[in-house]
C-alpha cells in the first residue's frame, strides 16, 4: 500500500457529522453566467471550521488574463475561465505533481504551472461523476466516460467545493444531472490499462486525512501494455 501525502494545508481535518450519500445536480448545461453557490455537503462530508466563510472567487490562480492561457483557450474557440486553482495531481506513479487546473465552458485543462503548457484536456461531456471522501480533505476524483474513460483524474484542490459546485450547477457544457458521490475508498483508472484503489483514512488525534493507494493491477479485459 502506497501513501500519498499532499502539502500540510491539504490534510487538516475537523470533526463533524458523517454519512454515506450522493448528490445529483439539476442545473441547466451551458449556464456559465450564474453565480456559483457552494453546495452544502453537511451530513455527507466533514467540513473545516473555515469552510462556511469561503467565497466563490473563480480564478484562484490568477491566470484568466495570462497571454498563454488566452492563446490556449482561443485554440479551442474559447475565451473565458470559469474556475482556476493550483492543485496537486496524483500521477500514474502515485506521486503528487503540481498543476494549474482550469475550468472553461467546454473542458477541464491541466497546465504545467511554470510554462502554462497544457498536459491534459478533458471535455466536460466526458465527465461521468465526481467522487469525494467523507473526510475534511481536499481530494477529488473525476471519473470519465466514453473515449476518455481510460484515465480518471485524481487530485487535491483547496477549493474543490467551488469546483464541484460549478460542475454540478451546470457551468459550461456539463451534462445536467452530474452525480457527486462520497466514499472511503474508490477505484480509478490510469495509463489506459491499469487501475488502483484509493483509500481515505482519518487520524482524529492529529486532525489529518491520508490517502493510501493500492498496488496497480491490470483492468479486466485489458492485456499487458507493450
Amino acid at each position: 500500500m502506497q501513501r500519498v501525502a499532499g502539502p500540510p494545508d491539504h490534510a487538516k481535518a475537523v470533526a463533524s457529522e458523517d454519512s454515506s450519500s450522493s448528490v445529483t445536480g439539476a442545473g441547466a448545461a451551458g449556464d456559465s453566467h450564474r453565480a456559483t453557490r457552494l453546495l452544502p455537503f453537511r451530513g455527507r462530508k466533514k467540513r473545516r471550521d473555515s469552510s462556511p466563510g469561503k467565497r466563490c472567487v473563480g480564478d484562484h490562480a490568477n491566470v484568466a488574463h495570462h497571454p498563454k492561457v488566452l492563446r490556449l483557450l482561443a485554440k479551442h474557440n474559447e475565451s473565458r475561465v470559469l474556475f482556476a486553482d493550483n492543485i496537486f495531481k496524483v500521477s500514474r506513479e502515485g506521486k503528487p505533481k503540481p498543476r494549474t487546473l482550469l475550468l472553461s465552458g467546454q473542458a477541464l485543462y491541466l497546465l504545467k504551472p511554470d510554462t502554462f503548457k497544457c498536459s491534459t484536456r478533458i471535455a466536460l461531456g466526458a465527465i461521468a461523476k465526481v467522487v469525494l471522501s467523507h473526510f475534511a480533505d481536499n481530494f477529488c476524483l473525476v471519473k470519465l466516460k466514453g473515449a476518455e474513460a481510460q484515465n480518471d483524474l485524481l487530485f487535491s484542490c483547496v477549493h474543490k467545493t467551488e469546483l464541484v459546485s460549478s460542475l454540478v450547477q451546470g457551468k459550461g457544457n456539463v451534462p445536467p444531472g452530474l452525480e457527486v458521490a462520497f466514499a472511503k475508498e474508490v477505484t480509478y483508472r490510469f495509463a489506459a490499462v491499469y487501475q488502483r484503489t484509493a483509500i481515505f483514512s482519518e487520524n482524529a488525534a492529529l486532525k489529518s486525512v491520508h490517502l493510501a493507494l493500492s498496488e496497480p493491477t491490470v483492468r479486466e479485459g485489458k492485456g499487458q501494455p507493450e
